[in-house]
């Protein structure tokens, strides 16, 4: 009387979908703006990889429009913010060109959604770094990025933004122990 067992092996993938085999060509984020309207100053315009505000010169960013005129037609880049006030109103998502916040009003941006998807878009993602009043720089990485401040009222005073290669996968590594100091 033996036991009958069945043995399925099923290789394992970490692309399920097999999005890495369809990967699109590098993005051209030459043209790529990111343009602010900054208190005290109006609109501000940089290109990818550099502040609006920031750790050098930190500002109330009152709004924000993503320009990007050779923006491939397969890719969509989505955003919207939350102003602040005595009750902050989250806006609509809107598309690349598309301004989203205050202008005039005095009322700062407490937060912002980004989100990029699109055939173009695979194995891309959004690196953006933001400054919150009172609260540290906060790098967020991914295909859907989220920013507040740590009570989502705070003013945002700085913003990086840009479209890199996703991260491949990593392996975590356990912490060791610092050694000992010899007594």
């Amino acid at each position: 009387s033996s036991t009958a067992a069945r043995v399925q092996v099923i290789p394992l993938s970490d692309d399920p979908g097999g999005a890495k085999e369809h990967e699109s060509a590098p993005l051209d984020l030459s043209e790529f703006r990111v343009l602010g309207h900054v208190a005290g100053r109006g609109d501000v315009v940089v290109d990818c990889d550099n502040w609006v505000g920031g750790p050098q010169a930190p500002s109330r960013i009152e709004g924000i429009a993503l320009q990007w005129p050779d923006k491939p037609h397969d890719l969509a880049l989505r955003y919207a913010v939350t102003v602040g006030g005595p009750r902050p109103v989250p806006g609509q998502l809107v598309e690349v060109g598309s301004f989203a916040g205050t202008r005039g009003r005095a009322l700062p941006v407490v937060g912002a959604t980004l989100e990029i998807d699109g055939p173009a878009a695979l194995g891309q993602q959004l690196a953006v770094d933001s400054i919150f009043l009172g609260s540290p720089q906060m790098k967020v990485a991914g295909r859907r990025v989220v920013l507040a401040g740590p009570t989502g009222r705070e003013p945002l005073v700085g913003l990086r933004l840009r479209i890199e290669p996703e991260d491949q996968p990593k392996t975590m590594r356990q912490a060791r122990p610092a050694p000992r100091a010899a007594q």
